[in-house]
């Protein structure tokens, strides 16, 4: 039986569907047809746990190739050679077959509002996440100690390997040490508590390092500087239930209390007093006293509740 001959392009339009009647069928007469078949049966019949030893996978690989059965053509038997073509054939299933087993998992972890979470990653470091966080970290943990992060978490890093928080503004890079780092909308703040941590932003390039005390934030032009900070313990006051703004736009506070009480809340004020910028300390858990006094901060302004959960902030007549 003759060979069958298929142009350069013929593995993508098999894949895809587009071989005329003709060749598919000239196609699977062929042996290279049933050889190639062999190969992706043995490659999916594959049990691949969550953890695998490379070495393990590839001997497990290679012992099922070798057990499949044979199948019984009625053409006299002879010894199988691939075709020139069949080499990127093969290639093509061992790349795919690499990536399914190679590419790691990913732990998501997620905190609505009004929620905390406490996540122990692989190394044994501690994440706490404030509400309305997102963080997800390789499961393939060995030489890539690396979070990503979308809200606000406080960090304790057991030392070893550099670890990394990479966040959509900027990203910190630590050894062992603790940190608080905040990522929301346009912000971006990293905290020192302990040891010493290397910040950078994804926008200009620039680099902060801080040791305990020492804050870097980003600024409205989207410029990294460096703020000293007294702080109260070893570990960020919204983990103690007290959230301190400082120096910070109403909208990022409103912000903020919608996640903090699981509330909507709109500022149905002039655009003045929304963006201008208030300090203000939440020191209990009571929405109503912290609305109230909120809007003294703010001055000219009232609460209505319209909802449980749906709130006003409006200008007093």
């Amino acid at each position: 039986m003759n060979r069958f001959v298929p142009d350069e392009n013929f593995l993508a339009r098999w894949t895809s569907g587009e071989l005329s009647e003709a060749e598919l069928a000239e196609w699977k007469a062929s042996p290279d047809y049933v050889e190639y078949m062999r190969i992706l049966d043995t490659s999916s019949a594959l049990e691949l746990p969550a953890t695998r030893e490379p070495a393990d996978i590839w001997n497990e690989l290679s012992a099922k190739l070798t057990e499949a059965p044979v199948v019984k053509m009625d053409a006299p038997v002879r010894r199988f050679v691939l075709p020139r073509w069949s080499y990127a054939a093969v290639a093509a299933v061992a790349l795919l077959f690499a990536l399914f087993v190679f590419i790691p998992d990913t732990s998501t972890h997620q905190t609505l509002a009004a929620q905390t979470e406490t996540v122990t990653l692989p190394d044994g470091s501690v994440v706490h996440m404030h509400a309305g966080s997102t963080v997800s970290f390789s499961d393939d943990w060995d030489g890539n100690r690396t979070v990503n992060l979308a809200g606000e978490a406080f960090f304790e890093v057991k030392k070893g390997e550099k670890f990394t928080v990479i966040t959509p503004r900027g990203k910190v890079e630590v050894l062992g040490t603790s940190f608080n780092v905040k990522a929301r909308s346009k912000s971006f703040k990293t905290t020192c508590y302990t040891g010493k941590v290397r910040v950078s932003s994804l926008n200009d390039a620039s680099e902060q390092i801080l040791t305990p005390g020492l804050v870097a934030a980003l600024d409205e032009n989207g410029s990294l500087n460096k703020l000293e900070l007294d702080l109260d313990g070893t570990s960020p006051e919204w983990m103690k239930g007290k959230y301190r703004f400082r120096n910070d736009p109403l909208s990022d506070i409103a912000s903020e209390f919608e996640r903090i009480f699981d509330v909507n809340i709109d500022l149905e004020i002039d655009n003045d007093r929304i963006s201008r910028k208030y300090n203000y300390t939440v020191l209990s858990n009571d929405l109503k006293t912290e609305l109230e006094n909120l809007t003294k901060v703010i001055g000219g302004t009232k609460i209505v509740y319209d909802a449980e959960r749906q709130i006003r902030i409006l200008p007093t007549p």
